[in-house]
């Protein structure tokens, strides 16, 4: 019972702390934090100020988990208009739903990854065919 009520203390503490910061950002990031073999973690955070909007554990990273991760976000930070997440397909369509006045962007680090995975390919097929046996 102590546990319970200290639970419960602490989630009323949380939200409100969220409905006195909630008109504050204007940003949020959107990143898994970890990623299991049997669940992740999403998180959602404040670019400028570093605030934690969000975490989330999810059995998996479906389009409905993410919709609804977003939505309960959406629901308390009503004033953000600029959303950052990583290169995953199902953002831009839940984005564009759940946050109609913001801008979508996609993040840096995870692009300039998939640019450095992409060039490392080229030229590692590259390397390959120069030390072939055959050659």
């Amino acid at each position: 019972i102590i546990q319970k009520k200290a639970a419960n203390r602490a989630k009323k503490v949380n939200n409100d702390l969220d409905r006195k910061t909630a008109p504050k950002i204007s940003t949020g990031e959107v990143d898994e934090v970890f990623q299991g073999k049997k669940r992740i973690i999403l998180g959602a955070a404040d670019k400028n100020s570093n605030y934690l909007m969000a975490l989330q554990s999810c059995k998996d990273r479906t389009e409905e988990s993410m919709k609804k991760f977003l939505q309960s976000i959406a629901k308390i930070f009503f004033n953000i208009r600029l959303i950052i997440t990583d290169l995953f397909s199902v953002y831009r369509k839940i984005v564009k739903e759940t946050f109609h006045k913001a801008r979508h962007l996609l993040c840096h680090v995870h692009a300039r990854r998939l640019i450095m995975r992409s060039e490392e390919r080229r030229v590692g097929k590259e390397c390959r065919s120069r030390w072939s046996p055959y050659h």
